[in-house]
């Protein structure tokens, strides 16, 4: 497994996710995941809310990009851009599933971020967008990662 380059395919990966939500709120669609990861951390004269959810984001898809990397190498003995959206969109409706949770594990001020609901159901095109979010995440992932490791086919013990 390319640990360091899981790393950084989900450095990336959320990099991208951030760019395109800055891109949606600048055309009107108030869509914050930074706030509303910044919200968990204890409030902070030096950082604030925004910065500690961007560096807790990145650092999320970081660890994600590790568990990408072992299905590529373990499961589908393949990596790249469609087995990257694919995990994404996986990855994409188990997290929209948890997200139904959020109120109830964090009590968020209204002044940083409003409850997203599931699949960011409060706003228009909410699960669409949710899912496009994390299929881009895994396309990049998916791409920066590359290669598998494997040269054979663990089940067959046939030349992949």
């Amino acid at each position: 497994m390319k640990v360091l380059r899981a790393i950084l395919g989900g450095i990336m990966g959320a990099l991208a996710m951030s760019l395109a939500m800055f891109l949606m709120r600048s055309s009107g669609i108030q869509l914050s995941l930074e706030a509303l990861l910044g919200s968990l951390i204890p409030q902070n004269e030096i950082v604030s809310t925004w910065v500690g959810g961007f560096v807790l984001h990145l650092f999320i898809g970081a660890v994600v990009a590790l568990v990408y990397a072992f299905v590529f190498e373990m499961a589908v003995q393949r990596a790249g851009a469609l087995m990257g959206g694919g995990l994404g969109l996986a990855h994409g409706l188990i997290a929209g599933l948890f997200m139904s949770g959020i109120q109830a594990m964090n009590p968020l001020d209204p002044n940083v971020a409003s409850a997203p609901g599931p699949f960011l159901s409060h706003m228009a095109f909410g699960p669409l967008v949710f899912l496009m979010l994390h299929c881009l995440y895994g396309i990049v992932v998916g791409v920066v990662y590359g290669h598998t490791v494997q040269n054979v086919h663990i089940y067959t013990r046939r030349p992949i």
